[in-house]
């Protein structure tokens, strides 16, 4: 019951946030949970990712404390979608403490 007291705190705290609404309304086309590959093969799941007409959002959710590897993570992301689409793209982390 508190934990689900907390999440609910937590989304609406998030969806506060006027970029955050926009990350979620139609103004883009989504891909949840979306596989991505890099040149090497290598599979990667991207949490959401963002195309607008020119320029692309990777955003990637996460539990915890932030982590240089973290950073790494969503600049992987970050290339392998900017040589897809052929635009800008910028990774943002979102971190869902204390889930």
């Amino acid at each position: 019951e508190n934990q689900e007291a907390a999440l609910l705190q937590l989304c609406e705290g998030m969806f506060a946030d006027p970029q955050i609404r926009e990350w979620f309304s139609d103004k883009y086309q989504t891909y949840p949970e979306q596989e991505l590959m890099d040149e090497n093969g290598q599979v990667y799941r991207a949490d959401r990712i963002l195309v607008g007409s020119d320029s692309v959002f990777v955003l990637d959710f996460k539990s915890g404390t932030a982590s240089p590897a973290h950073e790494q993570q969503v600049q992987v992301y970050t290339r392998i979608v900017e040589a897809v689409f052929k635009k800008p793209a910028m990774a943002v982390l979102i971190y869902l403490n204390p889930f």
